[in-house]
């Protein structure tokens, strides 16, 4: 009697992608406005890599030091750079301001680094110069050979084989360079045989208008060849490089505070692919709730905002902004569902271009 056995399903492993989806629900998204130092450097420190770390540190090298000192600092081993150099980098990259003390520790260590890298000596090994090749000469020898080629064809051709110039360029990839050399080749045989000279016909004879058709479809081929290899021959398009939030909104305006409501706008860089935004403009007493058309959130395009829902989004007059700003900015997600329209006032269409006197109220992520 057979005895069935189930076993136990081995448990599926988990990708990276799938890991580091959890752990960013545990450690919450990136720091971009650093509060607590130590918290962020830990971050940094869990969530990013040695790879992470050093183009993190680099970035911040492009936009503040010259292109030597980066030459210098590259010439060091990738492990002179810590973490901790990146992380640092990463923070003032994203335009926080670290206490004096951090600040002077961190640049203290570039100095270190360049004045390491300037000691390094590079060692050029002497190479035996390699033989100059003529180009121009490897050309002719490969024209040399596909002329010999057609000869052999040409022969055949006389005593009855079809031929085509076009599939015989297909075959041997032909480039111009070596076309142009087999036309001035064989040009004047189609020249001598178009003349019309009582010699030429008597040493044609009959095949005067058979070897005239040939030559004619022999140049056509040729023109057609190359003028489709320029049609097929397409440059592959530029990847354009992913930009990071603080450089999406680097010329984002806005009002950094507002002391008589005692307000202040979040960082520009929380708006990028956020699915809320409200901004309070303080010179007309409008607030205004923007909500994203889809997941990728709202985005910034120069000074004006984009991804953001043009029937849902809406703007609204306050008459008491201080009380109504207070409860906006304590609010939970629940309560803002009805926040406006709670409002009693008109409502309008806002546009979606932001300026000195716009603040940056909230960010729903």
């Amino acid at each position: 009697m057979a005895i069935s056995v189930k076993l136990k399903a081995k448990p599926k492993q988990k990708s990276r992608a799938t890991i580091k989806s959890i752990d960013e629900k545990h450690y919450g998204p990136e720091p971009i406005v650093v509060t607590n130092l130590t918290d962020a450097l830990n971050w940094y420190n869990y969530m990013g890599n040695d790879d992470d770390a050093r183009e993190w540190f680099f970035d911040y090298m492009k936009k503040n030091y010259t292109k030597s000192d980066i030459t210098f600092i590259k010439k060091l081993p990738k492990w002179k750079i810590s973490k901790t150099l990146g992380s640092v980098a990463r923070i003032l990259t994203n335009g926080n301001v670290l206490p004096e003390k951090n600040t002077e520790y961190f640049k203290s260590n570039v100095r270190a680094l360049i004045e390491a890298g300037k000691q390094i000596v590079e060692e050029v090994e002497e190479t035996p110069a390699k033989p100059v090749v003529d180009i121009q000469a490897r050309v002719r020898d490969k024209a040399n050979n596909i002329i010999t080629q057609l000869e052999e064809e040409l022969d055949l051709v006389m005593d009855g084989k079809a031929f085509s110039m076009y599939t015989f360029c297909q075959a041997n990839q032909l480039n111009p360079q070596i076309l142009n050399i087999v036309s001035d080749y064989y040009r004047p045989q189609w020249e001598e045989i178009l003349q019309d000279d009582e010699q030429v016909k008597e040493a044609f004879g009959k095949k005067q208008k058979f070897w005239v058709n040939f030559w004619n479809n022999f140049f056509a081929d040729i023109d057609r060849y190359l003028n489709n290899k320029k049609v097929v021959k397409v440059r592959k398009p530029r990847e354009k490089k992913a930009k990071s939030a603080v450089d999406l909104v680097k010329n984002l305006k806005y009002q950094k505070e507002e002391p008589s409501l005692k307000i202040v706008s979040v960082h520009p860089a929380e708006v990028i692919g956020c699915q809320q935004l409200w901004v309070y403009n303080t010179k007309y007493r409008k607030l205004t709730q923007y909500l994203a058309v889809g997941p990728a959130g709202i985005q910034v395009k120069g000074t004006t905002l984009t991804g953001w829902d043009i029937e849902s989004s809406t703007s609204k007059t306050l008459r008491k902004p201080e009380e109504s700003l207070t409860g906006l900015l304590s609010a939970g997600k629940v309560t803002l569902r009805s926040f406006m329209s709670n409002i009693k006032t008109a409502e309008s269409k806002p546009n979606g271009r932001l300026n000195q006197e716009c603040i940056l109220l909230r960010v729903i992520k």
